[in-house]
């Protein structure tokens, strides 16, 4: 069970034309069980990885490694396994997108033989 105050100064804008107000705000940790600490952290990677999914597309399926989003750490705008998701469910919906990408994969087992 986690204990304990931790105070930060956020800045925040009620709309993206308002200048910034600051607040500073504490969380108190006192009697957090670990069942709510995951909950916190559930919902915090499902609100990122929403985020990309609006900048990237949303996949049908998603796995994330919860260490991979430890404070500070960047990332790219989706993994490749969320690329191949994407291209394996447009190519189910279109098919001239799916002939094009069998084309270039034509072209790459190609390349690969001539060298």
């Amino acid at each position: 069970m986690l204990n304990g105050r931790e105070t930060f100064k956020v800045s925040t804008r009620t709309n993206e034309d308002a200048d910034p107000k600051e607040t500073v705000i504490t969380i108190v940790w006192d009697g957090c069980t670990d069942g709510v600490i995951r909950a916190l952290a559930r919902q915090s990677l499902i609100i990122k990885r929403q985020g990309q999914y609006r900048k990237n597309g949303v996949p049908e399926a998603d796995e994330v490694h919860a260490k991979d989003y430890a404070p500070g750490t960047r990332h790219a705008g989706m993994t490749p396994e969320q690329a191949e998701a994407l291209v394996l469910e447009k190519s189910r919906t279109d098919k001239a997108y799916r002939e094009a990408q069998i084309k270039r994969l034509q072209e790459l087992d190609a390349a690969a033989e001539q060298q």
